[in-house]
């Protein structure tokens, strides 16, 4: 089994500079700035020190009470990892596939029903289910396999159209056997919805009150499809772009607002960030690239004029809006590539500003690669870089934030090691950091919220 780390987009990745070719790098983190994390605006600064982590299971997507649940489907395996103990469990679950969520006295997830021929009609076929978690009467749970329920109402799925989520009540899913549907099954009513948006959308899905924002990212088109339960009525909202142009875009729904950036394919030096209101459906800018670029000269030390691509990822926070910047930009013969974190509180007249602490943790712990060009010939960045005259060496920052919350976040100090089994843990309220190591109570805490697969998991 492999573990990789991404992305989800919901809620998605961040990252910093390195030091050795230059003098400009060292400006990353010598300037004090307030933190959007930080407690009562004072800014985060980082500090190695942090003795641990706590554990609690509150509120956690996959997560009952006491334990963490995970899907082995290479060996149909419900794993239970226990927090209070660090002991763990496994329970054969035949054709087991992925959670979708875990309450405190039941687990909901995918089971394929393949029925072990050669039978392509069946392969990408699943069931939604669910089993109970009960208590041994000694503070200890255990999940019965053998109550093992399929959702009634639910039809065989196809993995083809959308892999299914689920909220704190509610299934959406896309059934095998009526094309054209997307699908809503309040658990709790035991009520089946059909919700009028575009099946085979591709984007994410966003549950704020009694509205439900189902967001589309395709090539040719970006859009919001808004729908009330109260009402069963859907809104749908462009998002405004410029005409005639191939586009690349990054998308993130907030309560209120839609926040995207765009720009126009091969064209990654043109970085903006704007907003479309969803009660007024007008769009506005909201961070425009006059301001990055100032904010990066002044505070990171890279000057504007030496930036070659840019790609802009979104993450939502609290009421912050944190913007990672994959950067690439040149710096006499040296090629450099890292990411950058700003952010900028959501409401009107909050400013753009840079985050230090996550920045210096990632820059002190990120894994350093550094040579010549022909060193680097199997990364994306290689044509890049031999394409710009006069550059003969690339240095290469690989630490990643894989996920940012209101108080931690999980940095990965070398992304392009998906065997890796430790991560660094970073406490955004106090700025300290900690390394977690396979074997550690809080090593399989980046996976409360962040679902395990065959793809990534250890």
């Amino acid at each position: 089994m492999k573990k990789h780390w991404r992305s989800i987009s919901i809620l998605c990745v961040i990252t910093v500079l390195l030091s050795g070719c230059g003098n400009s790098v060292e400006n990353l983190t010598s300037q004090s700035v307030t933190s959007g994390n930080a407690v009562s605006g004072e800014a985060i600064l980082f500090d190695e020190t942090k003795k641990g982590a706590d554990s609690s299971l509150e509120n956690h997507t996959y997560c009952s009470k006491n334990c963490l649940y995970l899907a082995d489907d290479e060996k149909d395996e419900l794993i239970q990892i226990s927090v209070r103990t660090n002991k763990k469990k496994t329970f054969e679950v035949p054709g087991l596939l992925s959670i979708l969520r875990v309450e405190n006295d039941r687990i909901f997830y995918t089971k394929s029903f393949w029925n072990g021929d050669d039978d392509v009609d069946y392969e990408d076929r699943y069931w939604i289910c669910h089993m109970p978690i009960v208590s041994d009467g000694e503070g200890a749970e255990k999940p019965v396999v053998g109550k093992e329920e399929r959702l009634e109402d639910i039809p065989g799925c196809s993995y083809d159209n959308r892999h299914p989520c689920m909220d704190e009540d509610s299934i959406y899913y896309v059934p095998y056997d009526a094309s054209g549907k997307l699908l809503c099954y309040d658990w709790k009513r035991k009520k089946k919805e059909t919700v009028s948006v575009k099946p085979y959308f591709y984007g994410d899905i966003y549950r704020f009150g009694g509205k439900v924002y189902f967001v589309t990212n395709r090539s040719e088109e970006a859009f919001v499809e808004v729908w009330d339960r109260g009402t069963d009525q859907v809104t749908r909202i462009d998002l405004p772009e410029p005409e005639g142009e191939d586009l690349e875009r990054t998308v993130i729904a907030g309560r209120d607002a839609v926040y995207y950036s765009w720009y126009p394919e091969g064209d990654k030096k043109r970085i903006e960030l704007r907003q479309m209101d969803l009660s007024t459906q007008q769009a506005e800018s909201f961070v425009t690239e006059e301001e990055i670029k100032h904010l990066l000269s002044g505070e990171a030390g890279i000057r504007e004029d030496a930036i070659r691509n840019c790609d802009m990822d979104l993450d939502i926070v609290g009421e912050r809006l944190y913007l990672t910047l994959s950067l690439e930009w040149t710096e006499g013969s040296c090629w450099h590539i890292q990411d950058v974190i700003l952010s900028r509180g959501l409401r009107q007249g909050d400013t753009l500003q840079y985050e230090p602490g996550l920045s210096e943790c990632m820059q002190k712990y990120g894994k350093k690669k550094q040579g010549g060009l022909k060193k680097f010939r199997n990364y994306l960045y290689y044509d890049r870089a031999k394409s710009e005259k006069g550059i003969t060496e690339i240095q290469y920052n690989t630490g990643k934030f894989q996920s940012l919350g209101e108080e931690k976040a999980y940095l990965r100090q070398d992304a392009d090691d998906i065997e890796g089994e430790r991560y660094r843990l970073f406490d955004c309220r106090t700025g300290k950091s900690k390394l977690v190591e396979k074997g550690m109570p809080e090593y399989y805490e980046y996976y409360y919220d962040h679902l395990w697969t065959d793809d990534y998991c250890g």
